[in-house]
């Protein structure tokens, strides 16, 4: 857990996407829409990638010790995503829904910290899941699809107009349709 198959896909794209947003920093402007919704839409796919698979592992090796394992490892994969997150620098349009992101997932990793904690002392699989610790964990991951659902609307409004913040007054080059699914 912590790494695709290739075991650095989530710590590629960071750089990637740091490297990016200076390159675009350096010539004045922000990075576009497109560019922001781009490189977000590979995080999160990443993210979900390497959350997935220790889930995978907890399906098919049920135990405790898995279970510690898995949501330890996804402390330090949530951290490296926040740090990605964090590094973006988001076009003004959405720049309210992705600090509300940036927010929303540090309070996760907040929570998965607690829980991967309460992991330690846990004797079962179902001591566990019944601690406050995973119906805290369980609460802030709901709050943070309900805020993922309404980036994504945002985003596909872009595509459903065919811009973003479609009207007249926006001069042609500047009107933008952006295309990403960020799995919420």
């Amino acid at each position: 857990m912590g790494r695709s198959a290739d075991g650095h896909t989530l710590r590629r794209r960071l750089a990637v996407g740091s490297l990016t947003v200076m390159l675009v920093a350096c010539g004045g402007d922000g990075p576009s829409l497109a560019e922001y919704a781009e490189t977000l839409g590979a995080l999160a796919s990443d993210l979900g990638a390497e959350l997935g698979t220790g889930d995978a592992q907890i399906v098919a090796e049920p135990t405790i010790e898995t279970a510690r394992e898995v949501i330890t490892a996804a402390v330090g994969t949530r951290n490296e995503f926040q740090a990605a997150l964090t590094s973006l620098d988001p076009p003004v349009e959405i720049a309210d829904v992705h600090m509300d992101l940036v927010d929303v997932h540090a309070r996760i990793i907040s929570a998965q910290e607690a829980f991967a904690e309460r992991a330690v002392s846990a004797t079962t699989l179902e001591e566990l899941d019944g601690s406050e610790e995973a119906g805290a964990y369980r609460a802030i991951n709901a709050e943070a699809l309900s805020i993922c659902r309404e980036f994504q609307t945002r985003i596909d409004a872009t595509a459903d107009e065919g811009v973003f913040a479609a009207g007249p007054w926006i001069a042609g080059d500047l009107k933008e349709a952006v295309e990403v699914t960020l799995d919420c």
